[in-house]
């Protein structure tokens, strides 16, 4: 089977010519130029890890701004489900209200219906055995009209 090599194990095979050559060459070279050759490999690493420390402040500046951006961000949405729970609440107690006031209204009118057939029978029962007589009107036409 075909194993896979990680990355830096590829690299150190990659780099290790060239290790090879460098190290003939700094050893052919004389003092001062191996000391110049030193100098500037310091130098580009110098370089390189300026820019790199450059490049870790660009990204830590970025990430605190994501994260300040998060946080607002929960923040808001905090807020907003807040907003929507205290909405639902709200529905909710309307609706318990409303359904108690029409419980509240059926009860009433349940109380209120029997008295008012009672008061419609006491009403008629009173035009019924009053003797009412109309002026101009005989009493055989009067009973009549009351048929």
């Amino acid at each position: 089977m075909w194993r896979q090599i990680n990355r830096p194990q590829m690299r150190e095979q990659e780099k290790s010519p060239e290790k090879e050559l460098n190290e003939m060459k700094a050893n052919k070279l004389p003092d001062t130029e191996f000391k110049a050759m030193v100098i500037r490999m310091i130098q580009e690493h110098s370089e390189n890890f300026n820019i790199m420390k450059k490049d870790t402040k660009t990204i830590r500046k970025n990430q605190s701004e994501m994260k300040d951006t998060l946080t607002e961000m929960k923040n808001n949405l905090q807020g907003i489900k807040s907003r929507v729970d205290e909405a639902k609440n709200q529905i909710s107690d309307l609706a318990h209200r409303e359904a108690k006031k029409k419980h509240h209204s059926e009860q009433q009118k349940e109380k209120l219906t029997p008295k008012h057939v009672e008061s419609v029978r006491s009403l008629w029962d009173n035009f019924k055995d009053a003797n009412i007589s109309i002026m101009g009107c005989q009493r055989e036409s009067k009973k009549l009209k009351t048929f």
